[in-house]
């Protein structure tokens, strides 16, 4: 009887106690699983942390990015990108080449003058002449065989060898060295007792030499002309020559002036031109446009004149040389 009051007794205390407010809440509750239920974490705009936000314990994660003038730690904070502007692309920049210069732009202002326009070329026949240069210590001859270069009151300019003597006399002048330096004289004439007479050649306004009507020679760009036919200063055109290269490293405009003559037995007739090289020899081989003022076979000219070069542009030619001057003698 004691054992089963005692059963009794326990049966109701459970009971009680299973029907108490706290159990019913308690089961009502559902039961946890043996394996931990993983939570998402809240996204974020706020930045992955890096060395410098773990060095910081005190920055939160949820803090809005530091502004760049803030310090440097805000060089490792990329900002929202729905923050930022976007910055305007600049178009590519094409790389500058070089331009290709042509040798008719490359020439100087006389050689950019373009050519007369139409007309009928007449055929060139060309010599070239230069003004030769003589030394003492190239003498060949006797001291009594040399011949006084004078002038027209007989006063002597220099003494060259008889060759040369005749080698100045057929190209006009010649540049003689003397005791007191080199000295440029021209052929004037003969005076009244037939004697052969030349002139010193001012080299300050004439640094080549000078032609008729005092105009000075422009080395290259000076034809000796029949005077009956070409007047002096009278332009003509060239265009074979157009472009070619010359001893100072400029090119050549093809224009030409007529600055000079000769004796009628060898400068004569239309298109019977004589062109100047100054001190370059008419022998060189080294510039073809030499070849075209030697008359070579192959190399043939043709000009054009007056009629086909305009007033306007023969004055621009004239110009552009400096004529009666040339380029070379002071302002």
């Amino acid at each position: 009887m004691v054992k089963l009051r005692l059963g009794l007794m326990a049966s109701c205390i459970f009971i009680l106690v299973s029907c108490s407010p706290e159990n019913r809440k308690m089961s009502a509750m559902p039961a946890k699983s043996a394996v931990p239920e993983v939570t998402k974490r809240p996204t974020s705009s706020a930045p992955e942390p890096t060395p410098s936000n773990l060095s910081n314990p005190k920055q939160n994660s949820s803090e809005k990015p530091v502004s760049p003038k803030s310090g440097p730690s805000s060089q490792q904070t990329k900002p929202s990108p729905s923050k930022t502007r976007p910055v305007p692309t600049k178009p590519p920049i094409a790389e500058k080449v070089a331009p290709k210069i042509s040798p008719e732009k490359s020439l100087p202002l006389e050689k950019q003058v373009q050519p007369p326009p139409g007309g009928s070329p007449l055929p060139v026949k060309a010599t070239v002449y230069f003004t030769p240069s003589f030394k003492i210590k190239n003498r060949y001859c006797q001291i009594r065989d040399l011949k006084k270069v004078i002038d027209s009151k007989h006063k002597p300019l220099g003494e060259l060898c008889p060759k040369d003597y005749d080698s100045c006399l057929m190209e006009g002048a010649c540049h003689i060295e003397t005791e007191d330096g080199f000295v440029t004289v021209n052929y004037s004439g003969r005076d009244r007792y037939n004697r052969t007479i030349f002139f010193v050649v001012d080299t300050s306004r004439c640094p080549a030499g000078m032609g008729v009507q005092s105009a000075c020679l422009d080395p290259f760009y000076t034809v000796a002309a029949d005077l009956r036919i070409h007047r002096p200063g009278e332009v003509i055109y060239i265009s074979e020559v157009r472009g070619l290269p010359l001893p100072d490293g400029s090119r050549h405009s093809g224009y030409f002036i007529v600055r000079d003559t000769g004796a009628h037995r060898y400068i004569s007739g239309r298109g019977r031109f004589d062109f100047f090289t100054d001190n370059v020899s008419p022998f060189n081989k080294t510039f073809q446009i030499l070849k075209y003022f030697r008359g070579e076979k192959g190399y043939n000219m043709h000009f054009v004149s007056v009629g086909i070069i305009s007033p306007a542009l023969a004055a621009l030619v004239k110009k552009n040389r400096n004529f009666p001057l040339t380029p070379q003698s002071p302002m």
